[in-house]
């Protein structure tokens, strides 16, 4: 299991752990957990691993080409492998039934499932949260980077990944096999359109005979010109997820508080698998986590930047009263804020 610096819950830090650098501090942190919650991280870890074993071998069935070009296989290997329940079970639901206790779900597994996913237990299934827990992510299983299973199936089909951010497609009618032209510009973190010179030259036109969008097409962004489409995808419910990105004020050494802030729900919020008010109710903390992000350099210098991730747009003195409350007694200063890709409900 990931460790953590601190859990927090809106009132209080529910659990606090450095992490281990022997294995006698390792051993240490695994009888405070057993103390605190029994048999649950055990059970969890086991349930893990097994679900684990079991989903792997999706990443070698999938490169079949008769797999990859046919999406309803996909469902077909989850049914074959006995992974219906824990791809389809909501993760409080299931983590219950397998007799994890509701603090540690509450305490450490809706933590992180906040942290990699920006929800709850309730929204997610029980492998994303179960993976959420013991890889810190809900990005790959096979060290791919993200979206491991797509990019298997990507692989098998033979089509290629644009890494760049998609602005336009239009249809290519001047050959007669009816091509795609896709438009794509490169990414400059904090860098307003103003403080560029010619943006033409960071814009890569690229053609395609077909287009997978791997993206919601209605929150995509994507501008599609010419033709109509001859399908368009149905509305989806999705929430909106907000991130905020700030430095911290510091001459000195910033307390290693602040650099990984995990937040939960509080115990009336959390009961017997139920949520309320809401699922996706980003709790009395106001935020899902707040983690360090990246070094960038800011006038002139190196500086950690840290991204905080929330429900809802929060302010400096949002973000600031969880630091404090976990003890790391710093000012912060606010790069930008923005929306974050949604993500399924």
């Amino acid at each position: 299991m990931l460790m953590m610096e601190n859990s927090y819950d809106g009132e209080s830090v529910v659990y606090a752990q450095t992490t281990p650098g022997s294995i006698l501090e390792y051993w240490w942190h695994s009888y405070q957990l057993y103390q605190k919650y029994g048999h649950s991280p055990r059970t969890a870890g086991d349930l893990y691993k097994s679900t684990v074993n079991e989903f792997s071998e999706i990443y070698t069935l999938a490169e079949d080409p008769n797999i990859a070009t046919n999406p309803n296989s996909i469902q077909d290997l989850v049914q074959r492998l006995n992974l219906e329940t824990e791809t389809t079970t909501p993760a409080s639901f299931y983590l219950r039934k397998k007799d994890v206790s509701d603090p540690f779900s509450r305490d450490l597994v809706n933590a992180w499932a906040r942290a990699a996913t920006g929800q709850n237990l309730g929204s997610v299934n029980a492998f994303t949260a179960l993976r959420s827990l013991y890889t810190g992510t809900v990005e790959t299983l096979a060290g791919e980077g993200t979206g491991a299973l797509f990019n298997c199936l990507l692989k098998a089909s033979g089509a290629e990944y644009i890494s760049r951010e998609v602005t336009h497609v239009r249809r290519n009618t001047l050959v007669w096999n009816e091509q795609w032209r896709v438009t794509s510009s490169y990414e400059i973190p904090f860098t307003h359109e103003a403080e560029i010179e010619d943006a033409t030259v960071l814009d890569m036109d690229t053609v395609f005979d077909h287009v997978i969008l791997a993206a919601p097409f209605h929150s995509s962004g994507v501008h599609f010109e010419g033709e109509q489409l001859e399908a368009v995808p149905h509305v989806m419910n999705y929430t909106m997820l907000h991130a905020t990105f700030f430095t911290i004020d510091s001459r000195g050494k910033v307390d290693s508080h602040c650099s990984d802030i995990l937040t939960t729900l509080q115990p009336g919020h959390y009961s017997e698998g139920q949520f309320r008010p809401s699922p996706e109710d980003g709790g009395s903390a106001g935020v899902y986590s707040i983690r360090l992000w990246r070094m960038i350099e800011l006038n002139g210098k190196l500086v950690d930047v840290y991204k905080a991730l929330s429900p809802a747009q929060i302010d400096r003195n949002g973000i600031m009263h969880v630091l404090y409350a976990v003890g790391c007694k710093h000012s912060i200063g606010i790069l930008a804020q923005v929306e974050v890709c949604p993500v399924t409900v």
